[in-house]
């Protein structure tokens, strides 16, 4: 997702809720073909949503949840879900790993 949809998607939600608590990143994707077939806009595409994406999504929410009071003990919670498939290895999903092994 880019930056400028992240925002404003934080934006909305803190309109329409008062307060956003939390935020689950859970969108992954990779082309699942022979890493010799995999070109470039499938490399654009995979780190577009499972780099950028998670990290623009973090970026808004931190934005907005850094001015909330605290509840409890803190003024949000962010999860972040990775793939299995990052810590195995299978010969069609050749960008999975690179991106997801943080």
């Amino acid at each position: 997702m880019p930056k400028k949809e992240a925002y404003a998607l934080f934006e909305r939600a803190g309109r329409q809720l008062g307060r956003v608590d939390g935020l689950i990143n859970n969108a992954g994707v990779y082309p699942r073909r022979p890493i010799l077939e995999i070109d470039d806009a499938d490399w654009d595409f995979d780190w577009k949503v499972n780099v950028r994406g998670t990290y623009n999504m973090m970026a808004a929410a931190i934005e907005h949840m850094r001015v909330q009071t605290i509840d409890g003990a803190v003024r949000g919670r962010i999860v972040n879900i990775s793939s299995v498939d990052a810590f195995k290895a299978h010969p069609k999903n050749a960008t999975t790993p690179p991106p997801r092994r943080r």
